[in-house]
């Protein structure tokens, strides 16, 4: 799986082994890794890019100045997601999935028109919403008993 970031400054792509290797590029050149620490029992399954400037869960400060399109949001089989800063290489922002929100892994990730909040469905027809400043839970719910495969946010969904 890869993808581009909204600029095309950074190509995204999801290894075999559960990492995320990030190009930039214009140099051609690695520009930063992702590796979880739980990478070999829970592979990386889908990943969207934003341009929102999320909190990091390990500094005090309300919010993180970053390159426009420099964050990349990563789901796996677990129900993690993990919001990877590729210029600093470190994750903004990090949701642990707890049995209120999403059961079964990740199936896609989807970020809406205002860059505030991303959408992650699972394999167990869950769709939870995340505010990607804060990392709150804003809502979950479940779409039916089919396995959900690919989620979009309305365009008009501006925040």
């Amino acid at each position: 799986m890869a993808e581009f970031s909204p600029s095309r400054r950074f190509l995204a792509v999801v290894l075999d082994a559960g990492s995320l290797k990030v190009w930039d590029t214009r140099t051609g050149q690695v520009q930063s890794d992702y590796t979880p620490p739980d990478h070999l029992e829970n592979g990386l399954t889908s990943l969207a890019w934003t341009t929102a400037a999320a909190t990091s869960a390990s500094s005090s400060t309300s919010s993180v100045s970053v390159e426009h399109d420099s964050l990349v949001a990563v789901g796996n089989s677990a129900g993690d997601i993990a919001v990877w800063n590729v210029v600093s290489a470190e994750v903004q922002l990090e949701l642990k999935k707890t049995n209120a929100q999403i059961r079964g892994g990740i199936r896609h990730l989807a970020i809406n028109g205002a860059q505030t909040h991303l959408y992650a469905c699972s394999s167990s027809s869950t769709v939870v919403e995340y505010n990607l400043h804060t990392g709150a839970l804003a809502r979950s719910f479940v779409v039916g008993s089919a396995c959900l495969l690919y989620t979009s946010p309305s365009p008009r969904d501006r925040g």
